[in-house]
């Protein structure tokens, strides 16, 4: 699992070691670092990262959840492959308080509420080997939270 926080490490320093199966938690964090550009448009190697294998993690924690980032890359259609909270000492009292609350964001941000309670409850992602459950596989396309 690797990290993405303030630079340096850059964003494309730390996605482009980046391996099939590896996860790359804060995947939707704001600037600096934020997955997208200027334009809003999802940055290219984060686009490899997903086409090579990569596993995207929200890890919401402190201030790691972006919702003009989330917005911007749900509208691009790249969805996570795994919403968790990171709840730690500094998020527990918010913003995170736990993964029923970063799942309802979701759901603000305007993700299908069958395809957002699937994220918890589902297995495995396909590309580590595992299978989706019936919510999932039913979803929507355009909000599903699994990768094909």
């Amino acid at each position: 699992m690797a990290h993405i926080d303030h630079p340096p490490p850059s964003r494309r320093e730390v996605v482009e070691r980046l391996r099939p199966k590896d996860v790359l938690t804060h995947c939707y964090r704001p600037f600096p670092n934020a997955p997208i550009d200027g334009e809003r448009n999802v940055a290219a190697e984060i686009t490899a990262a997903r086409a090579r294998g990569v596993i995207f993690d929200i890890g919401h924690g402190m201030g790691s959840l972006g919702f003009e980032t989330a917005s911007a890359m749900i509208g691009h259609g790249f969805l996570p492959d795994v919403i968790s909270s990171d709840v730690h000492s500094l998020s527990i009292e918010g913003p995170a308080y736990d993964n029923l609350v970063t799942v309802s964001k979701f759901i603000c941000l305007g993700v299908a509420l069958p395809a957002a309670i699937a994220w918890p409850r589902r297995r495995r992602p396909k590309r580590w080997g595992g299978t989706t459950s019936a919510a999932c596989a039913s979803a929507p396309s355009a909000t599903r939270p699994c990768s094909s």
